[in-house]
Order: structure tokens, then C-alpha cells, then sequence
């Protein structure tokens, strides 16, 4: 079911003015979205010019008009690799900065666990020996 929404004037100037003031090109994008959307251009014209997707445009104007602009001025991504820390982090905890590679990981911890063992073994093979 599609569902038209109606715009303000002074929704367009919002969209307008901070679209003057953004530096950030995706953003900028996306506001040029809701601009064409707020001039009347349907969603496929929208998706011709921006390169979106049709259905993106449409969730793009949807976000829109139930959150308001101030959902684009928020970064929203929860994905990417959460195992990288901060170079605060890694300052105060400098081997948590080694242990973000599997070879790093091999090397400090895997590698003294198999010597230790190596070494527990050759001494109870010494002891039950003698």
C-alpha cells in the first residue's frame, strides 16, 4: 500500500538549509532526495537522478516524515568489526592492540601455553623416569 505524504513549506527551507550547510556528500545525497521528493518528482524519477534505488527513495522519504531531519544528522551505522579498538584503548591496554591478528595472537599466546606444556612434559618424563 503506498502512502503520500504531504510536506511543509517549512519542511522544504529545512531540508533547503541544511543542505547549504552539510559537508558530508552522503548526506548531502540524501537530502537531495527529499528535495526532489518535496517538489513533486516521483519515486523512480528520484531513484534516475540520485542513483538510489527505488525502494531506498521511498524508505529515505518514509525515515523522513517519521523521524524528522534530525535522523540524518546522526550517524546510524551499528555495523563493521567491533574487535578494533580505539587508540585510547590500545594505550591503556597495549596488548589488546596485538590481539586483533590471529598470527599476533599465535605468537603471544598460543606459542609460551605450547612451551610451557613442552616443558611440564620433559619434566614428569624426567621424574617418572629416574
Amino acid at each position: 500500500m503506498s502512502r503520500a505524504y504531504k510536506f511543509t513549506n517549512e519542511q522544504y527551507q529545512e531540508v533547503m538549509e541544511l543542505m547549504k550547510i552539510t559537508t558530508d556528500a552522503k548526506l548531502h545525497k540524501k537530502l537531495e532526495v527529499l528535495q526532489l521528493r518535496m517538489e513533486g518528482y516521483k519515486n523512480a524519477d528520484i531513484a534516475a537522478i540520485t542513483k538510489y534505488s527505488a525502494s531506498r527513495v521511498s524508505a529515505l522519504v518514509c525515515i523522513y516524515a517519521h523521524n524528522g531531519i534530525s535522523y540524518f544528522e546522526k550517524e546510524h551505522r551499528i555495523s563493521g568489526n567491533r574487535r578494533n579498538i580505539s587508540f585510547q584503548e590500545e594505550t591503556v591496554y597495549p596488548l589488546s592492540g596485538m590481539l586483533r591478528s590471529p598470527r599476533i595472537l599465535k605468537i603471544y599466546l598460543i606459542l609460551p601455553l605450547l612451551i610451557f606444556a613442552q616443558l611440564l612434559l620433559s619434566a614428569l618424563h624426567c621424574f617418572y623416569s629416574a
